[in-house]
């Protein structure tokens, strides 16, 4: 299957990425119906690179000067109002001393992408996600809600 979306096996099994409410979500599982297991991510890629970034005590600036971007587009990134293409993010990976699969897991475009393809394919795919918004803003409903209706425990 494609990169980011969906469906990748494992090595005994198989695992399933996606995003909820802004969050990414990592399920795996083991064939012929055996145990799921879902992670859910607690940050954005913006947030995740701002937190290793002050971890790590380099300034906007500074960190802007080292991966060779402005200091406005690592403010957008970090606000999660743009986001690096993947030599950027190798370039943030290698200055921060992580691994650049752990900030791309955090990237949601690909999901964004597979949301819209499911959206065109069956418009009441609109209508289930409209509730689920409207649902999740007013509080009462959560994503782990959403992963317990699907038989999904996190």
């Amino acid at each position: 299957m494609q990169e980011g979306g969906a469906l990748r096996k494992a090595r005994l099994g198989w695992s399933v990425k996606f995003k909820f409410q802004g969050r990414s979500c990592d399920l795996t599982g083991t064939p012929a119906g055996g145990s799921v297991r879902a992670r859910m991510h607690t940050e954005t890629l913006g947030e995740r690179i701002r937190k290793v970034r002050l971890k790590a005590r380099i300034t906007l600036r500074g960190f802007a000067a080292l991966a060779e971007v402005s200091p406005s587009f690592l403010c957008d990134v970090e606000a999660g109002r743009r986001y690096p293409t993947d030599d950027v993010l190798d370039r943030f990976a290698r200055e921060l001393k992580v691994e650049a699969a752990d900030l791309r897991v955090l990237d949601n475009r690909a999901y964004l992408t597979e949301l819209k393809r499911l959206l065109d394919s069956d418009p009441v795919w609109g209508l289930v996600f409209k509730e689920i918004a409207e649902a999740g803003r007013a509080g009462t409903l959560s994503p782990k809600d959403v992963l317990g209706r699907l038989k999904v425990g996190i």
